[in-house]
């Protein structure tokens, strides 16, 4: 386990340095978009102290768990992503959340929020392609929200919100 993604440099440094089943503390502050890439093969945690915040997320790894922080938005577009999970994660501002991978599964948000999200012909604030097939591919399945608070929601002229 790594005592501060600061000593890594950035928390996808740490993640990059972990093995799996680690878990990755995050002092308190600002952090800038992050890129999350290489799977696991058992979870391993990025856990952050209270007053953790970062930018965007864009995690194209497996067994990846992110908790208690809050970010300016998240997405994933890696084919077979699996076993991702948010817990008490606030996502916030124009980014929003994004799920588009093929064969995703087990995907988890757990208590955290989705607020003030506000978008002029953005394609959605949410959107998690569960379990439609696109061209004989079933996209996203076994993915639950639970506890999550979604507040001031707006997006107009785009083309709503997917799950």
């Amino acid at each position: 386990a790594y005592a501060d993604a600061q000593a890594c440099s950035s928390i996808a440094a740490a993640w990059n340095a972990a093995g799996a089943g680690d878990i990755i503390f995050v002092k308190a502050g600002t952090y800038g978009a992050q890129a999350i890439t290489g799977s696991k093969a058992a979870e391993t945690r990025v856990v952050g102290e209270n007053g953790v915040t970062i930018g965007d997320i864009d995690s194209n790894a497996s067994f990846f768990t992110l908790e208690n922080m809050a970010a300016s938005g998240w997405s994933s577009r890696t084919a077979g992503v699996h076993d991702i999970t948010f817990r008490d994660v606030s996502i916030s501002g124009n980014n929003g959340v994004f799920l588009d991978a093929e064969s995703a599964r087990d995907i988890k948000w757990i208590g955290g929020s989705l607020r003030d999200f506000s978008c002029t012909n953005c394609p959605a604030a949410m959107a998690v392609y569960a379990g439609e097939t696109v061209g004989g591919t079933v996209m996203s399945t076994n993915i639950l929200i639970d506890g999550v608070t979604f507040d001031n929601i707006r997006n107009t002229g785009g083309t709503g919100n997917h799950f």
